[in-house]
């Protein structure tokens, strides 16, 4: 035993004189070797149906306009992160500084051929197996922006600009990265969702869109003016 208990020391000093020269070792010389690597961006979408006719203007719900409930777009993307929007570009709608009297400072919606009257719409987003939004008219929905909005020198507490609410994701209706997606629904307002992030997606996204054509969106309910309104519905698949 005390011929073992002496080698047992031995040892121990032996490691421990070892374990200081490797510490103390100096560095003489560092080659680096670059590594590089490139994955070509995929991305697809589509949309159905093409064409949406809203037939009632006395509905501004979104389960019974417009015909059929809702827009389903199908996408992919390998990008980290990738985004949908959706938006108007009624060039046709005159711009305040330069027709006072016809013109508007929210364009997105549809719009007449002489783009007198705007009828705003208002979106939310859900996973396509999801039941349509039983909302009505207040609240809980984002509006569909214009490309040509500007901001109304009267609200001061925001921006109604295309650029500000762009930058800020309002016009956005589903993110995520190359693996994970959500859709971007105004009615979740509470956890376990942060807010206005709905269920998850994988390579669909339902959109629901309603135009406002018995109130105008506004107190007291102003219906929209008589006329024929058209309007090009865009979603654009992005990435930052």
């Amino acid at each position: 035993m005390k011929t073992y208990g002496k080698l047992v020391a031995l040892i121990v000093a032996v490691l421990v004189v070892g374990m200081g020269a490797y510490a103390e070792a100096a560095t003489d010389k560092t080659v680096s070797v670059s590594m590089t690597a490139s994955i070509a961006g995929v991305t697809s979408m589509s949309v159905s149906p093409s064409t949406m006719a809203f037939a009632s203007t006395g509905a501004d719900a979104f389960a019974t306009t417009p015909t059929g409930g809702k827009i389903v777009i199908t996408y992919a993307s390998n990008y980290n992160p990738w985004k949908i929007d959706i938006y108007t570009n009624n060039t046709q709608v005159p711009k305040m500084s330069v027709d006072p009297v016809n013109g508007k400072y929210s364009k997105g919606g549809l719009a007449t051929a002489s783009g007198k009257s705007v009828v705003a719409c208002k979106w939310v987003a859900k996973n396509p197996a999801s039941a349509a939004p039983a909302i009505g008219t207040i609240g809980g929905y984002n509006f569909v922006k214009d490309l040509n909005d500007e901001d109304d020198p009267i609200t001061t507490a925001y921006d109604e600009s295309w650029a500000v609410p762009f930058a800020q994701g309002y016009a956005n209706i589903a993110f995520g990265s190359g693996t994970t997606g959500y859709c971007v629904d105004p009615t979740k307002l509470t956890p376990p969702e942060t807010k206005y992030r709905g269920e998850a997606i994988t390579n669909q996204v339902a959109v629901y869109v309603a135009g406002l054509f018995a109130t105008g969106g506004v107190t007291p309910a102003v219906p929209a003016s008589a006329g024929d309104y058209i309007s090009t519905l865009a979603f654009d698949l992005y990435h930052e």
